[in-house]
């Protein structure tokens, strides 16, 4: 039996069940020398020595300017400068970890701390200009969720900037599962993991945990959360940002991609910053910029079953939870109440959104339930000038690993779908890193792989019920890291980097200039998807998607609408 008392953010309990590491992974590509683990090397950047306040840190961003900061679930922001000191910057006011800092709350089933605090961290792509940093935490007097955007200066938060974007209520009674990764893309576009904001009183051996309909009110029942449309838990969004701190709806979205299927009474039951529903706990969260596709890593029941999933989407879908979990092909994929995946219906009384949902799509890569998170779609760019960046045979491949601990990271091999899996192999050995619970791992924007590595000491994240300490301020397994390339520089072959190749070509030749006169045309080259037309200030002007890459060996020749408007553009071509 789990003991819940202990359960954390994650509610990680078994193993990973991958494969035994090899003692040196070696990999072999062409244009580039062999790349084994004595190619690298992890330099730390944070640990409890650095910083004896250390407290339970969720998550990171690395600047352009190389300076990282990063999140502790109590509220503080902090960042590694240059010189490698540690230095406060503020501190966000959060609704505490432990409940006696708090308002009183009503009755609370499994673990009081309930999660809760500064759960989403991310610098803005320009934060070295606009100084801007983004956070989701749950708010200290209110029953609320804020995605909130606040200013740094000089290294200092202003606390008066704060613009909360979205604001959404949230229930305490119950623990778990915040999700709260937040990433932007070269777009402006946030997307933000919402989890699903409960864990139901019963065990998850009961026929009616996460779905018992017999509690008046959603708290839980997650077909009210995770399932109903008309909510944001359980859920990934996206959201347009604008300069002011307003937001609009991006085309494309789960309400205009599944519109067909429900009248206009229907569609207002559909909240429009829904890219994809149907989620336990989505706690990691990743986008592949060239394609737009998005990666998660969504916690599993505690079950033993193959139910922790991987996930990536190229488009809107219902992922299927509570209903359905893991892959398509699983014994236990019909997870609860024994609905279709084909047409399931949610007739949950405490449902406000509509009824039937899209076929429910499985995981990419599901294994025996435990923690999984995703890293990030590594994408190889001639803007990445450190000598130290990953070497070009990682191009296009995804990193992903668990937080359970005794693992490592893996690189993810996607077929010609780019939605399904044909290789996966070790990154490093366990000997390289000695994760513990690896929490995120992402590619900075110099091209370097970052590693946050937490543990709280009792195996479980987020520590125990009603601590009032630091959890692993003491603790040197928790520590962020930075995973340099230590090899010599791989030639890039254009048999097998023709993409990066091509974009290194496009970035010479990258301005366009439409005057008044002219024919207004912009060339796509062979093989690209699209095109996006950039001003010099490097906001989006125009878009251009294709539903397959050129065929042809010549260029494509597109015609620039006069709405666009007028002078020289900088052109991104998207692979």
């Amino acid at each position: 039996m789990v003991n819940r008392g202990n359960l954390a953010v994650l509610t990680c309990v078994l193993s990973l069940g991958m494969n035994t590491l090899m003692a040196q992974t070696v990999f072999k590509s062409p244009g580039c020398s062999d790349v084994s683990s004595a190619n690298f090397q992890a330099v730390t950047l944070v640990n409890n020595v650095k910083d004896p306040t250390l407290d339970e840190v969720v998550r990171f961003s690395v600047a352009k300017s190389g300076a990282v900061y990063f999140a502790e679930r109590v509220g503080n922001i902090k960042v590694v400068k240059a010189d490698g000191s540690i230095a406060k910057v503020g501190k966000v006011d959060v609704f505490s970890p432990f409940s006696t800092m708090n308002k009183p709350l009503t009755t609370y089933y499994n673990n009081r701390n309930n999660e809760f605090g500064l759960v989403g961290f991310t610098l803005d792509p320009d934060f070295d200009v606009n100084h801007y940093i983004f956070v989701y935490y749950q708010a200290r007097t209110t029953d609320v969720g804020n995605l909130s955007r606040f200013t740094v200066t000089s290294d200092v938060l202003d606390m008066a900037s704060e613009k909360v974007i979205m604001s959404w209520p949230i229930q305490k009674n119950y623990c778990c599962h915040t999700g709260g990764d937040i990433r932007i893309d070269s777009k402006h576009d946030l997307w933000i993991s919402v989890g699903n904001n409960t864990m139901n009183r019963a065990d998850d051996g009961d026929p009616l945990a996460y779905v018992d309909e017999s509690i008046a009110g959603s708290d839980a029942d997650d077909q009210g959360h995770a399932a109903n449309s008309n909510d944001y838990r359980g859920k990934i969004l996206r959201i347009h940002l604008a300069d002011d701190g307003t937001y609009t709806v991006p085309a494309g979205n789960f309400k205009d991609y599944y519109a067909s299927m429900y009248t206009p009474a229907d569609l207002l039951k559909i909240k429009p910053e829904i890219f994809a529903m149907g989620m336990r706990n989505p706690y990691t969260l990743a986008i592949d910029e060239p394609t737009g596709r998005v990666m998660w890593g969504e916690v599993g029941p505690d079950n033993g079953w193959d139910t922790e999933e991987l996930n990536i989407l190229d488009k809107p879908a219902f992922t299927g939870w509570p209903y359905f979990a893991g892959e398509t092909g699983n014994a236990h994929y019909i997870y609860k109440m024994n609905k279709d995946p084909a047409n399931p219906m949610n007739t949950s009384p405490n449902n406000t959104g509509v009824q039937k949902l899209p076929p429910a799509k499985g995981a990419t890569i599901a294994y025996e339930q435990s923690c999984a998170i995703t890293g990030s779609m590594y994408r190889w760019s001639a803007a990445q000038t450190s000598p130290k960046k990953l070497p070009g045979h990682f191009e296009g491949k995804w990193f992903i690993t668990d937080w359970k601990g005794d693992e490592t990271i893996k690189v993810v091999t996607l077929d010609n779908t780019g939605i399904k899996v044909a290789a996966k192999e070790d990154f490093l050995p366990v000997t390289f890193t000695k994760f513990q619970h690896p929490l995120q791992i992402s590619v900075g924007p110099d091209g370097i792989l970052y590693a946050l590595d937490f543990s709280s000491g009792s195996g479980y994240h987020f520590g125990t019920n009603g601590v009032t300490t630091p959890v692993n301020g003491s603790d040197p397994q928790t520590k962020i890291m930075r995973i340099e390339y230590t090899g010599a520089p791989c030639a890039i072959a254009v048999s097998v980097h023709d993409r990066m190749v091509r974009e290194t070509q496009a970035a010479k030749a990258s301005l366009i200039n439409l005057g008044f006169s002219g024919s207004r045309i912009v060339s796509m080259p062979f093989q690209a998807r699209g095109v996006r037309l950039y001003d010099l200030q490097g906001k989006l002007a125009w878009e251009y998607s294709a539903a397959a890459p050129a065929a042809s060996a010549a260029a494509v020749k597109l015609g620039v609408p006069a709405s666009v408007g007028n002078g020289i553009y900088r052109a991104k071509y998207i692979y």
